[in-house]
């Protein structure tokens, strides 16, 4: 029995020594190999040497050391990745029972590499500052999408929002084979594109267009992944259906997206009557589209026109979102829209278009009753009023960018919308006193019938001579509004003496009348001319016209019923045009490490009005 408790003992004693050292681990400290500081929150994996495979992960600590355990015996890459620092990659080796120590390890910082050297091994490949990860070397689940590839890869994290940092920088731009993928939105194509679609991972600081086609370094940069498809796998589609209702109340949503290499389709279609009148700027971006004008009735039949637009694309939207809705009353609504885009000839044609329908009627009604107290005295307010509304519109845009050679471009951008809205508004009012009796009222009613139309056209050449830095665009713009309301105003306004006897009675009976018309030109001319490898001066020019027609006019009933008495006091009629003359330069100077630049402008502005009343 003695013997068998002195053999028991001795395996309490040795077992964790055994099991310890069947424990095999690498550890180091990471510093900075110019400062000799150490350094903290570095990225550190352990990758498979056969086949890239992620074994292990860790961060450095406080002092810069790190420690991984529990790693099998077998041929590793040791991959080390901290922001602005070129990536360590070194080979070891673990055996059975063994510790690996790296000791010291110095990272270099990227402002010391050139950028022609290449770091290159069978999960990452590091080529000046793009970052180029196999994605097949990076093990995911089955059917995981690109978001859960990322946050598999050294270096890049994603949170739950599906934000991506990488090299301690947020991702502005996911591009797919090099393009946008529908939408600027990161999250379109790590969410909807599969893991296993993917052959490289690249990170990047993409430049500004501009810079890239100058050749002068604007400092502006947008840290970007790139993800690109393998062949069998630059095809598919993704969308979303949603439907809901309760009692009258409805709402229902369906959209599509589909690709093929680099042609794009997208197709939607809302409906409903419940605050849900359009897609949100989200699904709006998803599928291509961009918010856009509306347009909007004021009471007196005055009418409002809102443009918005593809930036320079030129075209008018329509109102995508919610935009259209206040948030008050009873709205039913039809939506629906088609996006296309596509390239071909070697990327040297670039086209695309939206079209977009849009569709609400609003009704809404209200009723208040306040009081009001004063320093001696204290009166009443009671308001009611209902409204109705209904609003069309159809809107269409489209652009064409041709790549004429390998030193010069055309843009063509035009688009336009076309609308009209109805609307009435029956307000009722009363002023009561302190003893509940009515001081005064008024019944007013409001009606009006609108069109408005709108189209606008940009124009962009631009053209890179032979000698770095020499450049010439000329761009051209032009923005036609137009808009015209016919509406009418009923209103009886009635005032009471202090025994609620009536002695006044005060009619409004008019028809206003509104036409508004706009057109604007802008021509813009740049040059761009070096005068060393870093400097650089920029000579602009630009001419803007603008010529507009403003017409609101109130009419009077005359004695046979009919509205051609004009109210001079409530109407306007006149025309302005203005003309503006614009020249500037600036100077730029570009070093590695800051940029320099400074310059001005000079305007000369001509008017002239023109009063029709």
């Amino acid at each position: 029995m003695i013997k068998y408790l002195f053999f028991l003992g001795m395996l309490v004693v040795v077992a964790p020594s055994f099991l310890t050292a069947q424990t095999s681990s690498v550890k180091g400290i990471v510093n900075d190999s110019t400062i000799h500081q150490k350094t903290a929150k570095a990225s550190v994996s352990v990758l498979d040497m056969r086949d890239s495979v992620l074994i292990q992960y860790t961060r450095t600590a406080q002092d810069g050391s790190f420690r991984i355990d529990n790693i099998p015996a077998g041929d590793y890459v040791l991959l080390i990745t901290y922001p602005k620092y070129a990536d360590y990659v070194d080979l070891f080796t673990i055996e059975d029972k063994a510790n690996v120590d790296m000791k010291q390890i110095y990272l270099t910082p990227k402002a010391t590499l050139l950028d022609e050297i290449v770091i290159q091994q069978a999960a990452i490949r590091i080529k000046g500052d793009t970052t180029e990860y196999t994605a097949d070397s990076f093990a995911v689940r089955e059917h995981a999408n690109v978001e859960e590839l990322l946050q598999n890869l050294p270096g890049i994290t994603v949170d739950k929002d599906g934000k991506i940092t990488a090299q301690g920088k947020q991702i502005q731009k996911v591009l797919v084979d090099g393009d946008e993928f529908f939408s600027d939105d990161p999250t379109i194509a790590t969410r909807n594109l599969r893991a296993d679609a993917i052959d490289k991972v690249q990170v990047f600081d993409k430049k500004s267009d501009q810079a890239v086609f100058t050749g002068i370094d604007d400092g502006e940069v947008t840290k970007t992944i790139n993800l690109k498809l393998k062949e069998n796998a630059k095809k598919g589609y993704f969308g979303k259906v949603s439907a809901g209702g309760l009692d009258q109340y409805y709402n229902a949503t369906a959209m599509i997206n589909a690709f093929k290499a680099k042609r794009k389709f997208s197709v939607f279609g809302v409906a409903g009557n419940t605050s849900e009148t359009g897609l949100n700027a989200g699904d709006a971006g998803n599928l291509g589209f961009s918010e856009g004008g509306g347009m909007m009735i004021q009471g007196g039949g005055r009418t409002t026109i809102t443009m918005g637009g593809r930036g320079d694309d030129g075209g008018g939207s329509g109102g995508m979102g919610a935009g259209n809705f206040g948030g008050q009353g009873l709205p039913e609504s039809m939506k629906g829209g088609i996006h296309f885009s596509d390239k071909w000839k070697n990327d040297a044609f670039n086209s695309g278009g939206n079209y977009l329908f849009n569709k609400l009627s609003l009704r809404s009604a209200d009723n208040t009753y306040s009081q009001n107290t004063l320093a001696d005295s204290v009166y009443y307010l009671r308001n009611e009023s209902s409204a109705y509304s209904d609003q069309m519109q159809h809107s269409l845009d489209g652009r064409l960018e041709i790549q004429l050679d390998s030193s010069s471009s055309l843009k063509i951008t035009a688009g336009g919308f076309a609308g009209t809205k109805e609307s009435r508004n029956d307000y009722t009012s009363q002023a009561l006193s302190q003893e509940n009796q009515v001081v005064n009222s008024s019944n007013r009613k409001n009606s009006s019938s609108a069109n408005n139309a709108s189209f606008n056209t940009s124009v962009f050449w631009r053209k890179r001579f032979n000698k770095p830095g020499r450049t010439i665009s000329i761009n051209f713009n032009q923005r036609f509004n137009e808009t015209k309301s016919d509406g009418y105003l009923l209103n009886e306004s009635r005032f009471f003496d202090t025994d609620g006897q009536l002695i006044k009675t005060q009619n409004t009976d008019q028809n206003k009348i509104s036409n508004n018309l706009s057109n604007v030109l802008r021509t813009r001319v740049s040059y761009t001319e070096p005068l060393s490898k870093k400097s650089f001066i920029e000579l602009n020019y630009s001419f803007d016209n603008n010529n507009s027609t403003k017409e609101l006019l109130s009419f009077d009933k005359d004695g046979g019923g009919k509205y051609t008495k004009l109210a001079d006091s409530l109407s306007n009629d006149y025309n302005y045009i203005y003309n503006t003359n614009t020249a500037g330069i600036n100077y730029r100077f570009n070093e590695s490490k800051y940029n320099l630049s400074f310059g001005g402008n000079i305007s000369n502005t001509s008017f002239e009005q023109i009063d029709h009343l």
